[in-house]
């Protein structure tokens, strides 16, 4: 029993101390000198319009806060004019109220002067008349 436990330490230390050769299987490329130029190559132009891109995306950023800037302005210079335009309406109806009211009056003044107008001249007919039929 004793040799049994002996055995199984030995195989456990010979198990834990070889190496571990089990791997996965990864594929190898080789390239020539040549596909490495051109990938390298490629490699550059690519980090370049990447640098073009973000020197693009951050003057556009820019645009973008100027034109927010800009938004906000313009909403708040059309809401001044809005309240403007309210109170000039409401300025208005009064002025065309006052206007209207006076027109009445006019028309009312016009209507009673041509009554004593006409109220004169027959009074003047009258006094007429008779003055002929006295003479």
């Amino acid at each position: 029993m004793c040799l049994k436990n002996v055995f199984y330490v030995s195989v456990l230390l010979l198990l834990f101390s070889a190496p571990v050769t089990i791997s996965a299987a990864e594929p190898t490329y080789q390239m020539t000198d040549q596909e490495l130029t051109e990938l390298s190559m490629i490699f550059e132009q690519l980090e370049s319009r990447q640098k073009q891109q973000e020197a693009l995306l951050t003057q556009q950023v820019e645009q973008l806060t100027t034109l927010q800037g800009q938004l906000e302005t313009s909403k708040k210079q059309i809401s001044s004019s809005q309240t403007e335009m309210q109170k000039l309406q409401t300025s208005l109806r009064r002025a065309n109220q006052s206007l209207q009211e006076s027109s009445d009056e006019a028309k009312r003044a016009h209507d009673r002067l041509e009554r004593q107008r006409n109220m004169w001249a027959v009074v003047a007919a009258i006094v007429l008349g008779v003055a002929v039929v006295n003479n």
